[in-house]
C-alpha cells in the first residue's frame, strides 16, 4: 500500500509526541533522539529504530512531508528555528530550543485534530 499524507501524518504525529515527551524530560539518552540534531535527523532516526519495516521511499516520503511543513510555515526547512545554518549547527541543545517545542506542539495539536475529523 502506498504512502498518504494521511499515513504520513500518523507517522508524523507519533515522532512528534515521543519526541516532546523526551526533549521536555531534558533530552536523556535515547535510543533514537540526539540533542545535537533538530527534527529532521531525529525523525529519520526514530523512523530506523521503531519503524524499521518501512521501505526507503516510505521513510522519504514521511521526511518530505515534515519539510513541507516547514517550508510551507517558515520558508526554510533547514534551519526554520534558527537564525542561520551556522548557529543550527552551534546548536548542541536542539531539543531545548523553545521555538522548535513550541512548533512541534501546535503540529501535535493540529495532527490530533485532523485525526479525529476523519474518525
Amino acid at each position: 500500500m502506498a504512502m498518504t499524507d494521511a499515513k504520513a501524518n500518523e507517522y508524523l504525529l507519533e515522532f512528534f509526541k515521543a519526541w516532546l515527551d523526551w526533549a521536555t524530560a531534558g533530552g536523556k539518552q535515547h535510543p533514537a533522539f540526539l540533542r545535537v540534531y533538530g527534527l529532521c535527523w531525529n525523525l529519520d532516526s526514530f523512523l530506523i529504530e521503531y519503524h524499521r519495516y518501512l521501505v526507503v521511499t516510505e521513510r522519504r516520503y514521511i521526511k518530505n512531508h515534515l519539510a513541507e511543513m516547514l517550508e510551507e510555515e517558515f520558508g526554510d526547512s533547514q534551519c526554520p528555528f534558527d537564525t542561520s545554518l551556522v548557529a543550527y549547527n552551534n546548536e548542541k541543545n536542539c531539543h531545548a530550543n523553545p521555538k522548535r517545542k513550541e512548533w512541534v506542539l501546535r503540529k501535535i495539536k493540529e495532527l490530533s485534530k485532523k485525526r479525529e475529523e476523519v474518525t
